[in-house]
């Protein structure tokens, strides 16, 4: 491939492509930090914006920005199914295909949701490779379940060094939370609060839209940001850890088994347990500044070496050329080394393509107790067999009692809509959806 080869990016402008819910950080950093890079010329389509414009759906207006541009490489961000006005369609994505034969690369950022996992199935036909993030356990659940990994590889979040970096002042905020109020973490926060640690919250999806430079700045100012690791019931490393690390703040996270896998407990992030392991620890942490800044540092260090947006756009790029080239080292595939992308070259990443992800080998767990490193090892291997998950996912279900009350809510409205005439049914259903809105939001 030549030195700056361009990418298109078709990506929503908003998050959810909801204009009211402002522009979308999570698409938005992911060309952003190609760009900061400098590793490619870098073009956006819009796909909710063009139809916000125009009134039609983008998929003629795609194909010629494609002619114009002529990229070597398309990178899909998608959250939904190709019938929907912010999607390009199936047809549109086999012209590309068989018209321009230009390699087709997707990232995804919720593969704990089973919805997207069906969207993701439904485009592989035309996508080349992929690179999921968050959670590292459904490749191996796609393993054991005979399903066919060859195009996909896990990798971290790259952010954008303009706005995520360590500026090396002063902190003036001691315990941060950027992030959406769910309320299982309001009630964590709330517990600190009660306690005589206030945590600064700010910048949820769907809540209140900063820039990425003001959002940025919130963990450039921190000296502890607060993270949590649930998705759907599943263990996850969201964004946040990387913009965490990236700007020299010390993370204390819920403890999960993903984050273990990418940082060393007690060395590169603290773990917590529970809601008084967390109060422990944050105040242990705000009154112990040696420690808490070599831990921010060491994660800090990490995340510059291992998981740098530099780093993640030269392995993309490297799989391109592969794409195209039609070629593979045999040596490089003969290796057998343990996956840990903190250990692994970027050769190996991509011999490794499809094949196997990253474990939770023992010795990265060794600063913890042992009780609290088999909590993680069992929570790993649940969520990497379909029926240990099944069992995993209803334990957690039936423990959640927003999730009950929905379910009951829900079933009660249907047998109601069944049982009374259409205009009482219609009526109940207008009266009973602001709040089936919300319960949806507490889940």
């Amino acid at each position: 491939m030549i030195n700056k080869p361009k990418i298109l990016f078709v990506v929503d402008k908003w998050c959810a492509g909801n204009i009211h819910w402002g522009l979308s950080a999570w698409e938005g950093n992911l060309w952003q930090s190609l760009q900061a890079v400098n590793l490619a010329e870098v073009e956006v389509f819009h796909f909710d914006e063009y139809y916000r414009i125009n009134g039609i759906k983008g998929d003629e207006a795609i194909l010629k920005k494609v002619s114009e541009f002529q990229p070597q490489l398309i990178c899909l961000v998608i959250y939904n199914l190709p019938d929907t006005v912010n999607t390009p369609s199936l047809k549109t994505l086999e012209t590309i295909k068989k018209c321009f034969s230009i390699p087709i690369f997707a990232i995804w950022g919720d593969f704990e949701y089973e919805e997207q996992v069906k969207i993701s199935d439904v485009f592989q036909p035309f996508i080349d490779f992929n690179m999921f993030t968050a959670t590292s356990v459904v490749f191996r659940r796609w393993q054991n379940m005979k399903k066919d990994t060859k195009k996909f590889s896990y990798s971290w979040v790259p952010k954008d060094p303009r706005y995520f970096y360590n500026p090396n002042r002063p902190r003036d905020l001691n315990i941060s939370y950027p992030g959406s109020t769910k309320p299982e973490r309001l009630r964590k926060i709330r517990y600190l609060e009660r306690h005589g640690l206030k945590v600064y919250r700010t910048g949820g999806e769907h809540e209140e839209h900063l820039t990425t430079r003001e959002f940025g700045e919130i963990f450039q100012r921190s000296k502890i940001i607060l993270s949590f690791s649930q998705a759907g019931y599943l263990p996850v490393t969201n964004a946040r850890t990387f913009e965490a690390t990236n700007c020299g703040a010390m993370l204390l996270e819920e403890a999960s088994p993903e984050t273990a896998k990418l940082f060393i407990p007690y060395v590169d992030y603290v773990p917590y347990f529970s809601k008084k392991d967390l109060l422990k620890k944050a105040r242990y942490y705000l009154q112990n500044e040696t420690e808490r800044l070599k831990i921010a540092n060491s994660g800090y260090l990490k995340t510059q070496q291992y998981y740098s947006a530099y780093r993640f756009w030269k392995i993309v790029l490297a799989k391109a050329d592969e794409v195209i080239s039609v070629r593979s080292d045999d040596k490089i595939f003969d290796r057998t080394h343990p996956y840990q992308l903190d250990q692994a070259d970027d050769q190996l990443i991509l011999a490794d393509w499809g094949r196997k992800t990253i474990e939770l080998p023992w010795p990265r767990l060794r600063k913890l107790s042992f009780f609290q490193a088999i909590t993680l090892k069992i929570t790993d291997w649940f969520c990497s067999y379909k029926l240990p998950y099944f069992f995993y996912l209803w334990h957690k279900r039936i423990s959640d009692w927003h999730w009950l009350l929905f379910n009951f809510s829900y079933d009660c409205f249907k047998v109601a809509r069944f049982i009374f005439p259409k205009r009482i049914g219609d009526r109940l259903k207008v009266s009973l959806k602001p709040y089936l809105k919300l319960m949806m939001k507490e889940l």
